[in-house]
């Protein structure tokens, strides 16, 4: 790691090391430390105060992938993060990344960081997650009317390659699309627990906040929708499932850990408009 000391301020370049873990388990990134020195009687980065004698100090930082369609990568129980270095089944390299599971006509267990954000997966035609590209070219073409065909469908290939080749797989009972909203994938969140909804709703009542809630469909991949079919419904308008029953579903927190209650609801959140909408899913 090389570290250049700048007044505050420290820049680290450095190769991730990252630890495993199994399906299903805790996904926590370690803590990075970058070595600072500086000047006596001043506060560090942290807001720690240093004296004379304190001239060189630990940070702590923590540092995650950049992926455009994921919140936090290493801290979601659905994700399947492995921090200590696995054999890439891609490069054949030993280093962090993700399990699966992964669609194709090859065997693929694991891949690392770096193979899937460069988008090696797309080269053995594997995908990692299914983008509805129907439902996002509806939408694009409602959004962008005087755009012609070919800018139109540049768009859908773009954000639907972003999404089936360059973005760690969710691990879900049930198949799915990953939701559209604005004519743009959607971010994934978290998988919710009471908590969690109680703080997005402005009433303080998780339950209000499920009422207004919008539910992706998760139509099959080639399934082409008529003009008539909803892309989301509100959850409050579900036939078989009620807020309460759904409430009641729900656990305490959002799963932290393998031995935590798994979440049937999956949030997530439109990258245009900020409204956050649901995927339900139960064994």
């Amino acid at each position: 790691m090389v570290c250049k000391t700048i007044g505050l301020c420290a820049r680290v370049s450095s190769t991730l090391t990252l630890r495993t873990s199994e399906k299903k388990s805790t996904t926590w990134r370690s803590p990075r430390f970058a070595r600072q020195k500086l000047p006596k009687n001043r506060k560090n980065t942290c807001g720690e105060f240093i004296g004379p004698s304190a001239r060189t100090i630990l940070c702590k930082r923590k540092f995650y992938m950049n992926f455009k369609y994921i919140k936090n990568p290493h801290n979601s129980v659905a994700i399947n993060y492995s921090e200590k270095p696995q054999k890439c089944d891609i490069c054949q390299k030993y280093s962090t990344g993700y399990e699966g599971p992964y669609y194709g006509y090859e065997d693929i267990n694991f891949i690392c960081e770096d193979c899937l954000l460069n988008g090696k997966l797309k080269e053995k035609d594997i995908e990692a997650n299914l983008g509805h590209r129907f439902i996002l070219k509806r939408q694009l073409k409602k959004l962008y009317p005087d755009k012609d065909e070919q800018d139109i469908e540049t768009l859908v290939n773009q954000r639907t390659e972003e999404i089936n080749y360059r973005t760690p797989p969710l691990t879900t009972f049930q198949e799915f699309t990953w939701p559209v909203h604005c004519g743009d994938y959607c971010c994934f969140i978290m998988e919710a627990g009471k908590s969690e909804l109680n703080e997005l709703s402005s009433s303080g009542n998780g339950k209000d906040f499920l009422k207004s809630l919008p539910e992706w469909e998760n139509y099959g991949e080639d399934i082409q929708l008529s003009d008539s079919q909803r892309e989301y419904k509100e959850i409050d308008d579900i036939d078989w499932l009620d807020i309460d029953s759904l409430w009641n579903y729900l656990p305490l927190h959002s799963p932290k850990n393998e031995s935590d209650p798994v979440s049937p609801l999956f949030l997530f959140q439109c990258l245009v408009c900020k409204k956050y909408v649901a995927l339900l899913d139960f064994d």
